[in-house]
C-alpha cells in the first residue's frame, strides 16, 4: 500500500487515489457542493480538513445503517412462523 504523505490539502486525482474511487466521482461530490474545494492556479485542490469531514461523514452513515440493518433482522427473527 502506497504511503499518503499527510499535507494541509490535496489534488483531485490524489483524493480520488486514496478513497478508491475515480475521479469523475471526486468531481461529482465536488459539484454537487459534497466536498468543498479551493483553486490554486489551474488546480482544484481539496483541504485536508475537508477530506476528514467526509470520512467522518460516511463512517456515521455506514454505522446508521448497520443499526437499521440489526434492527430489521431483529424485527423478522420476533415474527411468528
Amino acid at each position: 500500500m502506497a504511503r499518503v504523505k499527510v499535507r494541509e490539502s490535496y489534488g483531485v486525482a490524489e483524493v480520488a487515489g486514496m478513497l478508491g474511487v475515480s475521479r469523475t466521482h471526486i468531481r461529482n461530490e465536488i459539484k454537487k457542493g459534497s466536498l468543498a474545494t479551493f483553486p490554486l492556479g489551474d488546480r482544484v485542490l481539496i483541504p485536508r480538513t475537508e477530506l476528514e469531514r467526509l470520512l467522518a461523514s460516511a463512517r456515521r452513515n455506514q454505522s446508521a445503517s448497520e443499526q437499521a440493518a440489526d434492527q430489521l433482522g431483529s424485527a423478522d427473527s420476533d415474527r411468528p412462523n
